[in-house]
């Protein structure tokens, strides 16, 4: 992980695809597991997105954050798990899909977090 000079808080007026790159950047960073630092990173641009849980990315950022405080409380972070959330929230910004599509991403990312937590249990 980068060292803390290197993380820098999103600026107030971020947009969600600047949060996007940001979060992107910082998982690359990351190796197979995200760590503590690289968490609490992710869930403060997480809670900075500007219409969190809103329509459309603000859903899927509403669920990432979600995932991320679920690692979080267990101590375990899975790399590949969260750049599933950030693909998908890439998927948002680059299309606007609706009805069954959109119902359907977002029922995909909820299963998953969903099994990272009875794993997790388990």
């Amino acid at each position: 992980m980068a060292d803390d000079s290197e993380i820098q808080p999103p600026h107030p007026t971020a947009t969600s695809a600047d949060l996007l790159a940001q979060a992107e950047d910082l998982l690359a960073g990351q190796g197979d597991v995200v760590d503590a630092e690289g968490l609490g990173a992710l869930l403060g641009l997480a809670v900075s997105h500007p219409s969190l849980g809103g329509q459309g990315s603000g859903e899927v950022v509403a669920e990432l954050m979600m995932l991320v405080e679920q690692m979080q409380a267990g101590a375990r972070a899975d790399q590949a798990a969260v750049a599933i959330f950030l693909q998908a929230w890439r998927f948002l910004e680059a299309s606007a899909p609706a009805g069954e599509t959109k119902a359907a991403l977002l029922n995909g990312l909820k299963t998953l977090r969903a099994r990272y937590d009875q794993a997790q249990a388990a």
